[in-house]
């Protein structure tokens, strides 16, 4: 029987958790073992987990987790004890209950990779996949160090990423506060002045105020609307024929397909030359990163790709046949399958992929600033033509 719990520790932080407990006594014997007071339980009659565990960690979270389990296993600790020591220096609520599930789950003889297996959500397959060839090959130590150098890159690329478009989210913030505010509270004064006047109101302040009008109005029904808008393209988002083709025009955007195809290669190339270098071959490493992608057009021509090698094409030249990556890459492929240090070599150029991903970052991000610089400017120079062009007139009457 299945129970959801909620526990406290020596040091009174709260965890909560699903496990596998005869009776409710056991479970408190289950928890008092590892120096957790139960608080209350409920037995559950299914294990389907709390959708926080399905949440993913960080690329950083996963980068410490690996380092302090690769650092306590080297050490000569057991996996329990490594585990339990994890566990207890975790500031991460929802980490201290998934050890602690891992915990019973290895305490009762299940393999570390089918434990974890039940948390692919929150460890992401890719972890859980890197586990068992660790588990099995013996040498999950090894394993966990490769892990720790993967997520720090991956995190180190996706901080960059963040901070280079940082700035570009914040000029388009402030620009529209700016459009609101003159919308919404300067175009009205500018009617009512023509309106004592008597001038005849622009057309597109007329146009303006009525939508403003109607949005304070009805911002209720509008917000509606556009939840449920959001929700619906969302909800087609997910259906597999639009997500593939929405990825598929992400590929032929001339900018930004440059920025994408170098962050995958980027991202295949580390994923693959960690599987590799841990004795999983080639055909095993493959349909194991390909996931990894997360573009199912991509995934797709990966898929075809590795169709080929199973009929016995080369690797390079099946990759070469889904016009995707670029030739540099599929030269080195080449080059590390003709000398048998694929892993090795993929691992060398890795951080030259990187480097490609940032320069096509900073191009993509140069041509948006400039962009949305002129865009902006362009949208203030129309709305105060249509304001202060009447005001001239009317001066020019006036005087």
């Amino acid at each position: 029987m299945n129970w959801r719990y909620r526990a406290k520790t020596m040091d009174n932080t709260k965890i909560t958790g699903v496990i596998e407990a005869g009776d409710e006594n056991n479970l408190r014997a289950i928890l008092s073992e590892q120096k957790f007071f139960l608080i209350r339980a409920k037995a559950v009659k299914n294990s389907k987990l709390s959708s926080k565990f399905r949440k993913r960690l960080t690329f950083r979270q996963l980068a410490n987790f690996s380092r302090q389990w690769s650092a306590m296993l080297s050490s000569g600790v057991d996996i329990r004890t490594s585990l339990q020591t994890v566990r207890d220096h975790s500031e991460n609520r929802v980490m201290k209950s998934v050890l602690t599930m891992l915990y019973v789950d290895i305490s009762k003889g299940t393999d570390i990779s089918v434990a974890m297996g039940k948390f692919t959500s929150f460890f992401t397959p890719f972890f859980v996949h890197m586990i068992q060839v660790g588990e099995m090959s013996g040498n999950l130590p090894l394993v966990l160090k490769q892990l720790t150098v993967y997520y720090e890159n991956e995190d180190r690329l996706e901080r960059k990423l963040k901070q280079a478009f940082q700035y570009p989210k914040i000029l388009l913030f402030f620009s529209g506060i700016v459009v609101l505010i003159i919308s919404f509270f300067i175009l009205p004064l500018f009617a009512n002045l023509f309106n004592k006047l008597q001038v005849p109101v622009p057309m597109i302040i007329r146009i303006i105020n009525f939508v403003t009008s109607v949005i304070k109005r009805g911002w209720s029904f509008i917000l509606f609307g556009v939840l449920v808008f959001v929700g619906g393209i969302k909800y087609l988002f997910r259906k597999p024929k639009i997500k593939k083709a929405v990825d598929q025009f992400k590929t032929k955007v001339p900018i930004y397909q440059r920025f994408l195809i170098s962050s995958l290669t980027s991202k295949l190339s580390r994923a693959l030359s960690i599987l590799l270098q841990s004795s999983v071959n080639l055909m095993d490493s493959f349909p194991i990163v390909i996931p990894l992608m997360a573009n199912s057009f991509i995934e797709t021509k990966l898929h075809q790709a590795f169709s080929e090698v199973l009929k016995g094409t080369s690797f390079s030249q099946a990759l070469k046949e889904v016009n995707l990556f670029r030739s540099d890459f599929l030269e080195m492929v080449k080059v590390g399958e003709q000398s048998g240090e694929l892993g090795a070599i993929l691992d060398a150029t890795t951080a030259y992929f990187d480097e490609q991903v940032l320069d096509n970052m900073q191009n993509l991000v140069g041509l948006i600033e400039p962009t949305l610089i002129v865009l902006i400017a362009c949208l203030i120079i129309v709305i105060m033509s249509i304001v202060f062009f009447p005001l001239m007139n009317i001066m020019k009457y006036r005087f």
